[in-house]
């Protein structure tokens, strides 16, 4: 039987899950990031934190983006 990936609980997870299950080698996000490949590699396989500035830069690079809050 397939081991069902669970949905990642936070932020971090959420990243995590996208550098190592997406399409894009780390290579590829760090070429397109300007993330250091090392970094990524430090925040994937160990129990280390990134910037926010880190986060911006990676977000577009994955395909990802955060909600805009809509005037009411």
């Amino acid at each position: 039987m397939a081991k069902r990936k669970q949905k990642p609980q936070t932020l971090a997870q959420a990243l995590k899950q996208a550098i190592e299950d997406g399409p894009k080698s780390r290579y590829q996000i760090s070429k397109e990031s300007g993330v250091p490949e090392g970094t990524l590699s430090r925040f994937v396989n160990f129990d280390t934190d990134i910037r926010l500035s880190t986060i911006d830069a990676l977000l577009p690079a994955l395909g990802l983006g955060l909600p805009q809050k809509v005037d009411e």
